[in-house]
C-alpha cells in the first residue's frame, strides 16, 4: 500500500515543477525555453536568453545549471552593465560640459571689458525725461569704459575698476550654471571691505560685446542691474 501511495505523489511533484526550475539540457533546450517564455515576463526572458548566449560564448559548462539560476545571474550582470553604461555616459557628459565651459571661459578671459552702460533696477531714472536728475541719470546709465572695466583671468581671478580710476579691486570668480559667480563679492585692496555674493548672469557674449545682469545678494536683499560692456583691450 505504501508503494501505491508514494508513486502517485512523486508524479504529482514532478508534474508541478516549473519550467524555469528545470536543469539545462541541450537536447530539450528549445522546448524548455518555449515553456519558460510562457511563464516569465518578456524582459526576464530576454535577459535569460542573453545570459545563456553569453555562457555558451565563454564555453561555460551548463550541465547541472538551472534556468532560474542563470536568470538570476543574468539579471545581476545586466544591472551591472546598465550601471556601467550610465556611469560612462555621465562621465562623457561631464567631459563635454567641462570642454564647453573652458571654451566659454576663453571668450571673456584676458580681455579688458569696458563698462559703458549700467542701470540698477531699483533706480527709476529716465535720462531723456525733463524731471530726471541729470547727474543721477549719468551715473545710472553712462560709464566711462576707461575708468570702469573688468578683466578676467583663467586662474579664477579678475581685476576691476568702477567709477574711481585710482582704485583697483580684485576678487575670485567661477563659471557656474548661474553665470559668473563672485563668491565673496568685490574686495577693496585698501579698505579690505567685502560685499555680498555677486553674480553676472550672461545675456550676450560676443567678440566685441559682453552684456550681463548683475545680481547682488545679501541676507535680506537682492539687487539687480543691467550692465553692458565692450572690448577695450
Amino acid at each position: 500500500m505504501k508503494k501505491i501511495i508514494v508513486i502517485p505523489l512523486l508524479l504529482i511533484f514532478i508534474g508541478c515543477s516549473k519550467p524555469i526550475e528545470k536543469k539545462y539540457d541541450k537536447a530539450s533546450e528549445a522546448e524548455d525555453l518555449l515553456a519558460i517564455r510562457k511563464e516569465i515576463k518578456v524582459y526576464d526572458y530576454k535577459v535569460l536568453k542573453w545570459q545563456l548566449s553569453f555562457l555558451k560564448s565563454i564555453k561555460e559548462d551548463l550541465s547541472g545549471k538551472r534556468y532560474q539560476e542563470m536568470l538570476a545571474n543574468g539579471q545581476e550582470r545586466w544591472n551591472d552593465t546598465l550601471a556601467k553604461r550610465k556611469s560612462n555616459l555621465e562621465e562623457q557628459k561631464q567631459k563635454e560640459e567641462e570642454a564647453l565651459k573652458k571654451q566659454k571661459i576663453k571668450l571673456f578671459c584676458n580681455i579688458k571689458w569696458g563698462m559703458y552702460y549700467y542701470k540698477p533696477d531699483y533706480l527709476d531714472v529716465h535720462p531723456d525725461a525733463v524731471e530726471s536728475n541729470p547727474e543721477l541719470a549719468a551715473k545710472a546709465f553712462k560709464l566711462d569704459p576707461n575708468n570702469s572695466w573688468i578683466m578676467f583671468y583663467e586662474d579664477g581671478t579678475c581685476d576691476v575698476k568702477f567709477y574711481d580710476p585710482k582704485k583697483t579691486h580684485n576678487c575670485s570668480w567661477e563659471l557656474t550654471d548661474e553665470g559668473i559667480v563672485f563668491s565673496h563679492g568685490w574686495k577693496d585692496e585698501k579698505r579690505g571691505s567685502i560685499k555680498n555674493k555677486t553674480t553676472f548672469k550672461i545675456i550676450k557674449l560676443g567678440d566685441e560685446n559682453f552684456n550681463v545682469t548683475e545680481v547682488e545678494e545679501s541676507i535680506s536683499l537682492v539687487l539687480k542691474s543691467e550692465l553692458r560692456m565692450r572690448k577695450i583691450g
